[in-house]
C-alpha cells in the first residue's frame, strides 16, 4: 500500500513539472501589436517587413497559391503565444497577415 501511495506522489510530481515546462516561454521573435499593425496588406513590401519584424522564424513556398509565407511567434505571456503568418505574392507585396493563437500553452488541468 505505502508502494502505491508513493508511486502515485511520484506520477503526480512528473505531471505537475510536465505542466510547469509547457508553460515556460521558450526561444523565437515576438513582434508587437504595433509592428503588426503597421503591416498593410497590397502596400508593405519584403523588405520592410523584413526591416520592421527581422528574419522570420520560417519561410515557406506556396507554390499553386504563388505565395511565400514568413513565420513569426509573439508571446504575450507565457500562456499566450501566437503564431504569426506573413503572406507575399510573388510581386514580394505582403497579401496577408494572420495571427493564429497557440492552444499547447493553455495551462494544464482544469
Amino acid at each position: 500500500m505505502r508502494f502505491h501511495a508513493s508511486l502515485n506522489a511520484m506520477i503526480g510530481l512528473f505531471l505537475l513539472a510536465g505542466c510547469a515546462a509547457m508553460n515556460g516561454k521558450s526561444g523565437g521573435q515576438g513582434p508587437s501589436a504595433e509592428e503588426l499593425a503597421r503591416i498593410r496588406p497590397g502596400v508593405t513590401t519584403a523588405g520592410e517587413v523584413k526591416a520592421l519584424l527581422g528574419p522570420p522564424i520560417r519561410s515557406t513556398r506556396f507554390n499553386r497559391m504563388d505565395r511565400d509565407v514568413w513565420e513569426y511567434r509573439q508571446y504575450n505571456d507565457p500562456m499566450s503565444e501566437y503564431h504569426i503568418a506573413v503572406q507575399f505574392s510573388s510581386d514580394g507585396i505582403a497579401r496577408e497577415v494572420l495571427a493564429l493563437k497557440d492552444y499547447n500553452r493553455e495551462p494544464c488541468g482544469p
